[in-house]
């Protein structure tokens, strides 16, 4: 960290929400739009092999509903991630990938929201095979099996956010 470079954003007009590194020159990063108004292509999963000076989208994790928002990515090593955003058609819209982002599935076990929940952009927290994505609702969507199936948990934290009365957590 003693030297940086500015490299020029993935995508213009995006916001980033998260970045996975795996090795000094991989990494993944996942966009969003950062006003409503903004068009829905913001959102992705983007990656680089020469260390953030080129980054190719991942096109296959689509975000493409109108009111998609993408808001983490994790890989757990060269070929197995995921990424999730906000609810979409009554489920978290999640997408998984066993092959380094070349092709990204729905996961079609993602969980239900409760009514107005939406998750946070970076808001992860990985120990093992285990990842947690925080929420509006200060709720955590959990999976044990790198990102195959899911469940929600109740924390006494109101929001993950950043309102007033936010929480965080570490694990």
């Amino acid at each position: 960290g003693a030297t940086w470079t500015n490299i020029a954003p993935a995508i213009a007009g995006a916001g980033i929400g998260d970045i996975s590194a795996i090795s000094a020159s991989t990494a993944y990063i996942v966009t969003f739009p950062p006003a409503a108004s903004d068009p829905a292509a913001l959102n992705g999963v983007w990656k680089t092999t020469d260390g953030g000076a080129n980054w190719v989208e991942q096109r296959t994790a689509a975000y493409s509903n109108a009111n998609s928002f993408a808001n983490i990515v994790h890989f757990w090593d060269a070929n197995v991630g995921i990424t999730a955003g906000d609810p979409i058609n009554g489920k978290f819209e999640i997408y998984n990938t066993t092959n380094g982002g070349t092709t990204w599935t729905l996961n079609a076990g993602a969980p239900a929201p409760a009514a107005g929940e939406y998750g946070y952009t970076g808001k992860r927290a990985v120990s093992g095979n285990t990842i947690w994505y925080g929420t509006n609702q200060g709720r955590l969507l959990r999976s044990n099996d790198k990102g195959g199936t899911w469940g929600i948990y109740s924390t006494p934290a109101v929001d993950f956010g950043t309102a007033a009365n936010n929480g965080d957590f570490s694990f």
